[in-house]
Formats: C-alpha cells, structure tokens, sequence
C-alpha cells in the first residue's frame, strides 16, 4: 500500500499507485502540505480515500468518527492510516476508527512498509532514505519518493540512492 514516514521536519512517502489491492496504476502523491504547514500522509488501497480523508482532516474532523463514515456511506470502518504531523513535531495518528491518537519521537513511519524505514532511521537514515530502503523490501511501495517540509509543498526526491 505505501510507505509515509516523518522525520526532522519532512515528510516522504512512496508514489505506487493501486486500483485494487495488487494492480499498480502509476504513480500517486501521498503526502499534502495543510495551509498550516501541518504535513500529512494518508495510507490505504482505497482510490480517493487519501483526498477525502485529508479534507475531512483539514476541515478539523466534522463530527468526529460517524463524519467519515457518512461521508463514505460506510457502515463498516474505513481501511486507512492517516498521519498529521504539526510544526512543533507532534505526530497525530488515525485509523478506520477515525480516533485520533498523538505522540511525539523522532520519528514516525505508517503503512505497509513502515517497519523498513523504522529501522531505516533507528540507524541514521533521513525520511526520503528510509522510503528508498523500505520500497527495496515492501512490494507494495515503490519510488519515485516525494518529500514535503512544513514549508514547502511536495516535490520529487532527487537522488536515488
């Protein structure tokens, strides 16, 4: 599905892009720059999701959990990892159940290929690193990487190596 990661003021994701589970379609921004500068990542094998659920987000979560489900016409939790990380470095976490949870570390990783690039900058490497390295393992993220500060809009991460 992907790979976001957050890590000393950027953020960087994976591109792979899937209309199912297992179908690549190209190439797909994950991460968003909120007016803010808050960055966010969204995670999932749903098209769309990503856009909807940082708008919802954005919007400061319109009636909490039942908000996105209504928004879905779901009756079932939604299937995402989102992950909102403001300037002061607080990581704000949500999944299907749309309640949020924050932490602060070092550094942050969600979806498929997250245990790749936690390992990645447990051992030094910066955010568009790690991505590289977890796409070198997790079939389901794959480059180009962008990379976003609370700044600056995503861009195409240059070197790949």
């Amino acid at each position: 599905m992907t790979t976001i990661v957050y890590r000393d003021g950027v953020m960087a994701a994976d591109s792979r892009a899937y209309k199912d589970r297992y179908t690549s379609l190209g190439v797909k921004m994950k991460i968003r720059r909120l007016r803010n500068g808050t960055l966010v990542g969204c995670s999932t094998s749903n098209n769309g999701m990503p856009e909807a659920v940082t708008a919802w987000y954005d919007e400061g979560m319109p009636n909490g959990p039942k908000g996105l489900q209504d928004l879905f016409s779901m009756t079932e939790k939604p299937g995402f990892e989102l992950i909102a990380v403001d300037r002061d470095g607080i990581a704000t976490y949500i999944d299907g159940t749309c309640l949020p949870t924050s932490a602060k570390a070092p550094y942050h990783a969600i979806g498929s290929g997250d245990g790749y690039a936690l390992g990645a900058m447990a051992a030094g490497k910066t955010a568009p690193q790690a991505v590289l390295i977890a796409c070198q393992f997790d079939c389901l993220s794959a480059p180009p990487i962008y990379v976003a500060t609370h700044d600056q809009d995503p861009k195409e991460y240059g070197p790949l190596h």
